[in-house]
């Protein structure tokens, strides 16, 4: 019965799998094979122009380094963003597709308690989070080393790297369940999550500076973390505890529902 449960969230969210799936594995060739361009690209000379920033020439010779390139090119950029895409489907779709397609009443014939059944949805979902972060990096770190083999040596970065994505991606898709408790459509759901996601985006830059390093969530993607495995541990659990208060409380708030 348990199993079930299980194959009933895959089945849901089998199509979101695949396609982030095969885009983040045509990603992991085409880094490789673009960076001969960038490499080229960092030594031509760049106009100066005031709506370019300052930095812009400093930031294209770090990208000249193959390491800083393959980093930049997939933790904080390509994986990042496409599993934030996926945790917020999967968080805003967890509770209220189930509302909108009027399945609950089903689910709660079940011999599961309300509370199971959420764990059971929210575990599932968190583990396809964690396999897409772990087995395309994986892939991408085959791949790498497959034309440059001293790539192979950076396999703790790699690892700490996903680690690390995996902790921001639950954070947000445990914000994305919170409101899916509240609301009775996915879409709206995921579009809360996405305000509030890009709202911090905006305001983080400008509020970082003022409080001390450990608490500086972008921590956990600079490229000391892969270059250097010196991973920020405290930022990391305390994404994880912000990420579990928000599940603890879309799970009492769902309890207390009248579903039926």
């Amino acid at each position: 019965m348990r199993l079930n449960l299980i194959k009933k969230e895959l089945k849901e969210v089998k199509l979101v799998i695949l396609v982030s799936l095969a885009f983040l594995i045509l990603t992991a060739f085409l880094i490789h094979f673009t960076y001969p361009l960038m490499k080229e690209l960092t030594k031509q000379p760049i106009p100066e122009t005031p709506f370019l920033p300052e930095d812009l020439s400093q930031q294209l010779s770090m990208l000249a380094n193959y390491r800083v390139y393959i980093w930049s090119q997939w933790f904080p950029k390509n994986l990042l963003q496409v599993l934030m895409i996926v945790a917020l489907i999967l968080g805003a779709s967890a509770l209220a597709g189930e509302k909108s397609r009027k399945t609950w009443e089903f689910l709660l014939t079940k011999p599961f308690s309300r509370r199971e059944i959420f764990w059971y949805k929210i575990k599932t979902r968190l583990a396809i989070i964690f396999s897409l972060s772990f087995l395309s990096s994986a892939f991408y770190l085959l791949i790498l080393g497959v034309f440059k083999s001293s790539v192979f040596s950076l396999w703790r970065g790699f690892f700490l790297a996903s680690l690390a994505v995996f902790g921001l991606v639950a954070l947000v898709f445990s914000l994305a369940v919170l409101f899916s408790a509240f609301s009775s459509r996915p879409l709206y759901a995921g579009g809360f999550a996405f305000f509030v996601v890009l709202l911090f985006s905006i305001i983080s830059p400008l509020i970082e500076k003022k409080i001390p390093d450990y608490l500086r969530i972008s921590s956990l993607t600079t490229y000391q973390v892969f270059l250097s495995s010196d991973f920020p541990l405290r930022v990391f659990l305390i994404v994880l505890l912000i990420a579990m208060i928000f599940q603890i409380a879309a799970m009492f708030f769902w309890e207390k529902q009248d579903l039926i």
